[in-house]
């Protein structure tokens, strides 16, 4: 195992510089370029890398019993600190980045920065108290690429927007709260990339960092199925280098509002990229500034496949339908979620994964959940998996590092539930491992988050 994770180690580092040398290359020839040149979208397949085909159509009834053993080789508990003030804060919806030395909690109001033993380092931008109009503090989705954290900064007062980039690797906590030249004063740390356009319909729906100095800007499903482009390349000054069309279009739609909640697939694999648009069933890699190149290929079949106009038209019968509603990316595993029909009272839930080294496709034998039964989320049904590995409770990716390390987020409330519910006890777990866990949360705050760090077999 320890040379496998040397040799995973060293051809992470072989493609980190390959990848260095390509980002410089590539920024001294945009740096050359005239104004307003734009490339042309290239959309292909590399012949030498195929895409990989994932049929889920033939093996939707593939169901396996797995040992959580099947999966880890390794975890680690993280108890992260309650920063000062915490009373403030909000964790209900938390996401976990996971940094290269770092670990950087997003909520709905703030990102925070801890080390990855847990202990709280900084805010890095926390909402300023304002009415809800008067909003001012980071906004959307923050990414985390070559030890930097990418995030936006809004004030709705001031008509100010900015794509903000911070530091992971400094080791000054004090670092100073950056100003524009027009002496506008951000309550946001680190460095102001670019500004961005406020109004709502000139936004992307998300910014996403592809280099040092290129950006992708992802438009919503429904923009781009109306007549927006489906993805742009954008310049440090915020030029456009290239578009990116998408081809399941809406046509004649007369409704007054659509059906939503129809996700996008977007993250970065070892530093690359990767992106599905919503009823896609091809997710795509990025070589910057101008190209996708099909990574993967997701056969539904056309009698489960979704368009976007069934999908988004209400009324249209789509209980038979299969979406894929989330996906994890791993150098050893796809970890999916699938969702069949629309509507809490008629959708299903299940657990898949795709394994790129046997090429097997199967369901969790712990599997399907009824949309009503969603709010619980996946936790109760994954403590199903046979656990023989003492210690882990809920095991389902929520975040993935460059490194591929897997991490799972739940409060201390939520870990004592599980511990006396009739179902934990029930799981094949040491005494003494249970034990030493429940004397480590027992005096924490309910509300304190702790982050179950994985290392994949």
């Amino acid at each position: 195992m320890s040379k496998q994770i040397l040799a995973e180690e060293e051809q992470l580092a072989h493609d980190s510089d390959v990848r260095e040398a390509r980002e410089k290359q590539l920024a001294d020839s945009i740096a050359k370029l005239p104004k307003g040149f734009r490339f042309k979208e290239e959309r292909g397949v590399d012949p030498g890398n195929p895409p990989v085909v994932i049929d889920i159509e033939a093996n939707f009834n593939n169901v396996k019993e797995v040992n959580i053993s099947d999966y880890i080789s390794d975890f680690n508990w993280v108890v992260l600190d309650m920063p000062p003030g915490s009373e403030a804060y909000s964790f209900s919806y938390c996401t976990p980045f996971i940094g290269k030395n770092n670990i950087v909690l997003s909520g709905s109001h703030f990102l925070l920065n801890y080390s990855r033993s847990g202990e709280f380092k900084e805010e890095v931008c926390v909402r300023e108290p304002s009415a809800p109009d008067n909003y001012k503090g980071p906004f959307g989705k923050a990414h985390i690429f070559n030890n930097k954290l990418y995030y936006r900064f809004a004030d709705n007062i001031e008509k100010k927007y900015y794509w903000m980039q911070y530091d992971l690797s400094s080791e000054n906590s004090q670092v100073q709260m950056p100003s524009t030249a027009e002496n506008y004063q951000l309550s946001g740390k680190g460095k102001i990339i670019m500004a961005l356009p406020i109004e709502k319909k000139s936004r992307f729906n998300d910014y996403v960092p592809v280099s040092p100095n290129l950006w992708v800007g992802i438009k919503n499903k429904w923009q781009s199925a109306d007549h927006d482009p489906m993805l742009v390349s954008l310049s440090n000054t915020n030029d456009t280098l290239a578009t990116f069309q998408d081809y399941d279009k809406v046509k004649n739609f007369s409704h007054t509002i659509f059906r939503g909640d129809f996700p996008q697939i977007s993250y970065q694999y070892r530093s690359v990229f990767t992106f599905s648009n919503s009823f896609n069933d091809t997710i795509f890699r990025m070589v910057p500034p101008n190209k996708i190149v099909p990574a993967f290929i997701v056969k539904l079949g056309a009698k489960n496949k979704l368009t976007a106009q069934e999908g988004f038209t209400p009324g249209v019968d789509i209980s038979d339908k299969v979406c894929v509603y989330d996906w994890r990316e791993t150098s050893k595993r796809i970890y999916m979620i699938l969702r069949k029909g629309y509507g809490k009272n008629e959708m299903q839930i299940f657990h898949a994964v795709y394994d790129k080294k046997t090429k097997d496709f199967y369901r969790l034998s712990a599997n399907s959940i009824s949309g009503k039964e969603e709010g619980e989320k996946q936790a109760s049904l994954l403590m199903e998996v046979k656990r023989d590995i003492p210690g882990v409770l809920p095991y389902w990716p929520e975040d993935i590092s460059n490194e591929g390390e897997i991490c799972y987020i739940l409060s201390v409330r939520s870990l004592k539930n599980m511990i006396h519910s009739q179902q934990f006890l029930t799981l094949n777990l040491l005494k003494e491992r249970t034990a030493q866990l429940e004397n480590r949360i027992d005096n924490l705050p309910d509300e304190q988050i702790i982050i179950l760090l994985i290392q994949e077999k």
